[in-house]
């Protein structure tokens, strides 16, 4: 169970949340909240930082009067009681001998209500409180000093003892001097002040072991990254190297020539991707395509869509970014017609086709080969030797992962 409480402990009009089905109990709760002839301090788990001024100054005086009964030797709870003032069990109890009620008998509620250890008082009995706690207060002090006046009043003198006897004397003498009890309190805070700069640089220790431990985690993982960077330029500039080598072999044993999108054959035919997985090369690089038509005035430009397989299930055309996974990576412009011939190679999960225009009297496009078989002009022995060539340099595998299905 918690609550809502406004400084001090005042209530601030919320009923606190019970932690219960049960609907009498909320309305038990906001009963008492709103009733303006009570103070509601919290719920019996709920004390911790929400006692009243009045209740904070008190514990205050019973802690110090309990250090002075320590120094004198005392025992301090055989005079006042010292809660924890962070336990709600203790502040409890320690709310309940003021006078508190710290249960829940007097609330009005239905007959399912099962509320308990609410701490709340009828705000009429404060004023009673507060001088009856005083009272006690102050009859703890008689005590202390009665019992510490009998604890240091010196026993019969020895002839053993006069040494000890003359440096008490002299030390009460001292402790009757103000300006001797002044430099006392002086040096009890400094020592207090020592403590709290001790705790200080304790805490900043223990910041600057975690600080260093996150930076040598940090650089841990930095260097890691940076592996893994490093590991992936190399992959990629692998890749390259063999796209690089792939396309010198095919131009100097066929004649073959492979530049970026456009694919170039021995008997002058040029064909170049306009469009592929869904990406149009206009619409990235509108220069290159004026490029290809100036060098390359008859060129074919070509519009590819795939069909792939995923699985059990027939699934949409690739798009480009699943087409760059689908190939390692090695898909861009520049290294397109590597990535179709590839996708023949490997037997993927479904093929690349060219939208070409149906014949008259027909309309629309319909599927076509992006290459039809002996489109490369290649002998039997040649067109081994091609995909032999094309299996060298075109290293791992192909996987086409299924798409995650929608819900």
């Amino acid at each position: 169970m918690s609550s809502s409480i406004g400084p001090n402990g005042f209530h601030d009009g919320e009923a606190p949340e019970y932690n219960s089905s049960n609907d009498d109990d909320g309305d038990a709760l906001s009963k008492l909240c709103d009733n303006p002839a009570y103070l509601v301090v919290g719920s019996d788990d709920d004390l911790v930082d929400n006692l009243p001024s009045w209740v904070e100054d008190l514990l205050t005086q019973h802690e110090t009067l309990a250090a002075q009964a320590e120094k004198i030797g005392l025992e301090p709870s055989s005079y006042v009681t010292v809660p924890d003032r962070g336990s709600n069990s203790e502040l409890g109890d320690f709310l309940g001998e003021l006078g508190f009620t710290t249960d829940s008998s007097y609330i009005e509620r239905g007959p399912g209500s099962s509320i308990d250890g609410v701490v709340y008082v009828r705000k009429s009995k404060i004023p009673a409180l507060e001088k009856r706690a005083e009272r006690e207060l102050q009859r703890a002090r008689k005590a202390v000093v009665k019992d510490g006046r009998r604890t240091l009043k010196p026993g019969p003198l020895k002839a053993a003892d006069i040494h000890e006897e003359l440096e008490r004397l002299v030390s009460q003498a001292q402790l009757q001097d103000p300006e001797y009890r002044a430099k006392i309190a002086q040096l009890e805070d400094l020592e207090r002040s020592s403590d709290n700069l001790l705790e200080v640089v304790q805490d900043r220790e223990a910041e600057v072991a975690r600080w260093k431990a996150q930076a040598e985690e940090a650089t841990a993982n930095l260097a890691g990254v940076n592996g893994l960077i490093l590991h992936w330029v190399d992959q990629g500039r692998l890749q390259s190297d063999r796209y690089a080598a792939w396309t010198w072999a095919v131009e100097a044993e066929f004649g073959i020539l492979i530049r970026g999108p456009l694919l170039k054959l021995a008997d002058g035919r040029a064909f170049a991707v306009e469009k592929i997985f869904q990406i149009g090369l206009a619409n990235g690089a509108p220069a290159v395509v004026a490029a290809i038509d100036a060098r390359e005035p008859g060129v074919q430009w070509l519009t590819i869509d795939s069909r792939v397989r995923r699985g059990l299930y027939n699934g949409g055309p690739l798009i480009w970014s699943e087409a760059v996974e689908w190939s390692k990576r090695r898909l861009t412009w520049n290294q397109v017609w590597w990535v179709i011939f590839g996708f023949h190679l490997t037997g993927a999960q479904g093929h690349l086709f060219r939208l070409q225009p149906r014949a008259a009297p027909d309309t629309g496009n319909e599927e076509g080969p992006v290459l039809p078989k002996g489109y490369l002009g290649l002998s039997p022995e040649q067109q081994t030797r091609w995909d032999q060539l094309l299996k060298e340099h075109w290293g791992e595998g192909i996987y086409i992962p299924p798409r995650p299905t929608k819900r």
